[in-house]
């Protein structure tokens, strides 16, 4: 876990943002978590390949 301040404490002074052990709260209203980054980004996914370039030229063509 990159930050793991949903799931522990943070020592004082941690460089990134605390997210105040939120799967606690979320255990105690009975409500799940699951780590949306790691699935869309395929590093769960069981696969090497990535599918990159779709989202890369749809991005490309996106005006802001």
């Amino acid at each position: 876990m990159l930050n793991p301040s949903a799931a522990t404490e943070l020592p004082p002074n941690y460089p990134a943002q605390d997210y105040g052990r939120l799967f606690d709260h979320s255990s105690a209203a009975g409500i799940g978590v699951m780590g949306i980054r790691v699935l869309a980004g395929g590093s769960l996914s069981g696969s090497a390949e990535r599918q990159y370039g779709q989202d890369h030229d749809r991005a490309h063509r996106a005006t802001l």
